[in-house]
């Protein structure tokens, strides 16, 4: 896991968002209100990275 945070944060991601995103790989979804983080993201795992509807 250590690895693949390392890998997405030096292609781009921040780091705090590349641990979560590699910590929730049991999760089908995973919400942020970080639309950044939603486009780089779309191709990294296999939850589907969105933002929550209010």
């Amino acid at each position: 896991m250590i690895l693949q945070i390392i890998e997405w944060h030096e292609n781009g991601v921040d780091f705090t968002d590349a641990f979560h995103l590699a910590s929730s790989h049991h999760c089908l979804e995973f919400y942020t209100f970080d639309e950044k983080f939603i486009k780089k993201s779309q191709s990294l795992s296999i939850s589907t990275v969105k933002h929550p509807d209010l």
